[in-house]
């Protein structure tokens, strides 16, 4: 069982890396055979243009392969791949566990283990019946915390949840728990009763048990809205600060964006949800490119729109190597990408302002994350990344999300749906003054902007004339623009 629980521990984690493995299948793999590698038999400068032309080789025939199989890859996960690999794992460890139960005996175990054949027809029978049993009820927990994730919170969150481990690994131990017994049963009778294996089903029993517990209590915080909004930001923070440190001592993109001309575009629609940036870099080393992207992780595109530029003229080899950098799917996914996660609070925030809901404790929860999430962005900037070869050539332009998009992104909706909720409205400008107190002067005038829009959005909802004056001398600071230090006052809340 161990080796099942490593696999299911180590699968989701290392999923990115997969797409180099796609990569040198694309590169070795022919349509309907395998595609030798014989660069490596030759020498000098043939070898190395043997060695360029095997890199830049790559059929739109087995680009759509490639990205079948990884969209293929992704659709199996969640409640199928895991669940899959852990319950045929237990089965196939039926096979030596009852290998060694012939091959020993029951004579050469403790008494303890050894067991009579009634028994020990009642005990598996009890066990593949109960495991069977408790994997329907668990699957049924699973679909109703799905409907109260789709309805309470944001029907976006279920892809979250569908890859949650403890519901993965509960029911692969189940299942396997369930085939495990089937088999040993099967091998029981009058002549030959497998002692181990029997009591190795009943630890899988025990072990069925304590997960299902442990399953039962993240259920219930599963479906807890707090947590949900901690859990989110902490993904979001985590890529926010990844993309703000490796942004930080970049170089200036436009030595890039200057260069390119030629333009790369889409050959279907879809998002971004990635772009191998090591695949490009070494694109670019080798025929001396500027790359440039205009389509950044997590935009839609079309078939046609353009995703690129490069400085090299038009080049088919070249155009098709920059368009199998990028993975476009058919549906988001919050891989490293800011946007998603951002989009995923927004739209809590947005569901809680709703009049069917009117849970403004939620929307400050959400207004507090993203506080939280901004540290970075307005003390250091968010900024296009650029990546260098090792002599220091700018190389490479991926764009990021700018503090002034996410500013937008986040403030335009919120102020417009919390302009008739007093207590959101002012906790936004709380979150404005918290905001310029450790912001940078290139993005104090982004939030005093805001904080405008702020103060005009409430002079047009018809709200008291007190409750105006109070808000305009909350966001004085911003609106005058002195220094906000100190100024936040959260003693209404």
């Amino acid at each position: 069982m161990l080796p099942c629980l490593l696999i299911a521990k180590i699968h989701w984690p290392f999923r990115p890396y997969f797409t180099r493995s796609y990569r040198w299948v694309e590169q070795h793999v022919d349509a309907f055979g395998v595609r030798f590698d014989t660069s490596s038999w030759n020498t000098g400068r043939s070898a190395r243009a043997s060695r360029a032309k095997q890199e830049t080789w790559s059929s739109s025939n087995m680009n759509r392969k490639a990205g079948s199989l990884r969209e293929t890859f992704n659709s199996l996960g969640g409640l199928l791949s895991v669940p899959g690999t852990i319950a045929l794992g237990l089965w196939a460890l039926s096979v030596p566990a009852l290998l060694l139960d012939h091959a020993f005996g029951s004579g050469a175990f403790p008494g303890f283990v050894r067991i009579g054949e009634t028994t020990a027809y009642y005990v598996l029978s009890a066990i593949a019946t109960a495991a069977i049993a408790t994997l329907g009820v668990v699957y049924s927990l699973v679909l109703i915390v799905f409907t109260l994730a789709a309805g309470n919170i944001g029907p976006r969150l279920l892809q979250r949840f569908t890859r949650d481990r403890v519901n993965q690994i509960t029911a692969g131990l189940l299942g396997g728990t369930f085939l495990f017994s089937i088999v040993v049963l099967h091998q029981t009778d009058k002549s030959h009763v497998p002692s181990l294996s029997i009591a190795f089903a009943v630890v899988l029993s025990v072990l069925s048990v304590l997960q299902l517990i442990y399953f039962v209590h993240s259920a219930s915080k599963s479906v807890t809205i707090d947590e949900e909004i901690a859990i989110i930001s902490s993904g979001l923070k985590i890529e926010i600060d990844r993309v703000t440190a490796k942004d930080e001592d970049g170089d200036d993109p436009e030595t890039v964006v200057q260069a390119c001309r030629t333009p790369v575009k889409a050959a279907r629609s879809g998002y971004v949800e990635a772009i191998v940036e090591d695949d490009l870099m070494a694109l670019a080393r080798r025929h001396d490119l500027r790359i440039d992207f205009v389509a950044r992780p997590g935009l839609f595109v079309v078939e046609g729109m353009m995703l690129a530029r490069h400085s090299a003229a038009a080049d088919g080899e070249i155009e098709t190597a920059i368009r199998d950098a990028v993975e476009l799917v058919e549906s988001r996914t919050a891989t490293s990408n800011i946007a998603f996660s951002l989009d995923l609070l927004i739209e809590m925030a947005l569901r809680a302002l709703s009049p069917a809901v009117n849970d403004a404790f939620t929307a400050v929860a959400c207004v507090d994350q993203f506080t939280a999430a901004m540290i970075g962005p307005v003390t250091h900037g968010l900024r296009g990344h650029v990546r260098c070869d090792t002599d220091d050539t700018p190389r490479l332009h991926v764009p990021g999300m700018t503090v002034g998009a996410m500013l937008g992104e986040i403030f335009h909706p919120l102020r417009r749906a919390a302009a008739s909720n007093l207590l959101v409205t002012r906790h936004l400008a709380d979150a404005l003054l918290r905001l310029d107190e450790i912001a940078n002067d290139d993005v104090r005038p982004l939030l005093r902007h805001h904080a405008r829009l702020l103060a005009e959005e409430q002079r047009l909802v018809k709200c008291l004339d007190q409750d105006e004056r109070d808000l305009e001398t909350l966001l004085s600071p911003l609106l005058e623009g002195k220094n906000s230090a100190g100024a936040h006052d959260p003693s209404y809340l």
